[in-house]
């Protein structure tokens, strides 16, 4: 991309910064909640992705000229903060943590699919790309929590009934 890069473009890498630390965050309580070792794993795995997605995005805007906003990153976090008060007090955390995480899943996936069609429309290969990548990973990571709704359902009957 030889021009400067539209607001639009910009704004919509902000959001996507912003997104992932409202994740990293959110990721960072669940995992404090959570007691199966299989979804811990994940959810350890995906909070490393999502970091490194951070940066990634980071990155990106530095070579924009620009940097992440402070404003919605703050937002995010503030967000995520108020989400893990929530999560220690509710019940049944097994199956809306994963539904709670799949939507934010989903909404990172429309996220990354228009900044993806955003960079191409302006002619920004490298913000396309990375949109694109990142897309995948997010795909992936709703895909793990689809095809684990029974079991998030039983962790949750098993919790409610006292078993560990």
């Amino acid at each position: 991309m030889t021009a400067a890069a539209p607001d639009q473009l910009l704004d919509a890498l902000k959001d996507a910064h912003a997104m992932e630390v409202h994740v990293f965050e959110t990721l960072e309580t669940m995992i404090g909640t959570t007691r199966d070792p299989e979804t811990l794993d994940a959810l350890d795995a995906h909070r490393r992705q999502t970091h490194g997605h951070a940066q990634r995005l980071q990155e990106r805007l530095g070579a924009l000229g620009e940097q992440a906003s402070s404003a919605k990153d703050l937002g995010g976090t503030l967000r995520a903060a108020a989400k893990g008060f929530s999560d220690q007090l509710r019940s049944a955390k097994p199956s809306k943590n994963a539904r709670d995480l799949y939507a934010a899943q989903q909404m990172q996936v429309a996220a990354y699919a228009m900044l993806e069609l955003l960079g191409e429309r302006v002619a920004d290969v490298e913000t396309s790309a990375l949109a694109r990548a990142i897309r995948r990973d997010e795909e992936a990571m709703a895909s793990w929590l689809a095809d684990r709704w029974e079991r998030f359902v039983d962790l949750t009957l098993a919790s409610s009934s006292g078993a560990p």
